[in-house]
């Protein structure tokens, strides 16, 4: 049970402190005035505590004192009756009566000192929380600014961490574009090597301008067994002979 206790304990401090950082970010101005609300209200209540101790302290010495003086005075009167001999009855009545004082005022000045010890201890946490309370404005204004300080720096690293992606998306684009011109480049290179062959190839089966030569066709068809066309006069009555 202990445990669970313990744990019920623990999870409501940590919502609290949840809480207490949403509020915080979402209304820091709020959240700084309650803080300070929070710290006055203590304060006046450690006030009110130490009034009431400085009360109980005054009416504890004053009644400590008044038995002290009251014994004091019989003390002084008890020696007065010592000197007179005859006087000796109401002496030892006195003595008696002093006597019966003595616990008396031990526990009235004991009272008067632990009521005075107290209104100290109170009186040093007066002290504090007014100190405290002074600088709480000062000191919250501060956190309240390095909370701030705290956001920029947050939102410029985001800011960075962003153009950083960017820029890795611009180094990946870049070497997408220089991969695609590659390729771009690949085809044209091979677009010109087969217009360079083709051109090649049509150049060497074309006619060349030396077969114009009749001496050079003659030549081409007498050893491709086709005979020379007559151009003389005997050449072609001969011709006309084979027939």
């Amino acid at each position: 049970m202990l445990f669970f206790k313990n744990y019920g304990i623990q999870k409501a401090k940590d919502i609290s402190r949840l809480l207490g950082e949403a509020i915080v970010k979402f209304d820091p101005e709020g959240a700084t005035e309650a803080a300070i609300a929070e710290i006055e209200e203590k304060f006046d209540k450690l006030n009110l505590s130490f009034s009431n101790a400085k009360k109980a302290w005054e009416k504890e010495h004053k009644e400590a004192e008044a038995i002290t003086a009251l014994y004091n005075q019989r003390l002084a009167a008890a020696e007065f009756l010592q000197a007179n001999p005859e006087k000796a009855a109401a002496l030892n009545q006195l003595v008696t009566l002093l006597e019966d004082m003595q616990p008396d005022i031990e526990r009235e000045k004991q009272e008067a000192d632990d009521a005075k010890r107290y209104m100290d201890e109170l009186e040093g946490l007066v002290k504090q929380y007014a100190e405290k309370l002074r600088t709480a404005r000062h000191t919250l204004e501060q956190a309240k600014r390095q909370m701030a300080h705290a956001e920029l720096l947050k939102e410029r690293a985001q800011d960075k961490a962003e153009a950083a992606k960017m820029a890795s998306g611009l180094s990946g684009s870049s070497s997408s574009l220089s991969s695609a011109l590659d390729h771009i480049n690949k085809l044209a290179e091979n677009s010109l090597a087969a217009a360079d062959a083709a051109n090649r190839k049509a150049s060497l089966l074309q006619p060349t301008p030396a077969e114009d030569n009749p001496d050079i066709k003659a030549a081409m068809d007498a050893v491709s067994g086709k005979a020379p066309a007559a151009t003389s006069i005997q050449d072609r009555l001969a011709a006309l002979k084979k027939l």
